[in-house]
């Protein structure tokens, strides 16, 4: 996914009112603090991060019970790396999604 289709994924997160935060490659090192925190003590239901955010800063995530993809991405490595994220410490059940096209295999 582009850089527009996390825009516009921020758009329709706005309009419903949906408690999440992102992370972009163009996000501070204080915001990407800040939205982690907020993820991972609860504050916030939803963390975006872009393909592109986790190859250039690779930050654990802690927190992270369900994963779902936009896209698959570019790069395979990148999968298992953000999948082995999830957190199996509690019973709570993982999952990861991957939505895709016909146009994306």
């Amino acid at each position: 996914p582009t850089y527009l289709e996390y825009v516009k994924l921020r758009a329709l997160f706005n309009k419903e009112g949906a408690s999440w935060v992102g992370c972009t490659e163009y996000s501070s090192i204080g915001d990407v603090a800040r939205a982690r925190s907020e993820f991972f003590h609860g504050r916030k239901e939803v963390l975006v991060i872009t393909e592109r955010f986790h190859f250039y800063h690779r930050f654990r995530l802690r927190g992270v019970h369900h994963m779902i993809f936009y896209a698959p991405p570019l790069f395979p490595w990148i999968y298992p790396e953000l999948v082995n994220l999830l957190s199996l410490a509690d019973d709570s059940g993982a999952s990861v999604a991957v939505i895709y096209a016909r146009q994306d295999a």
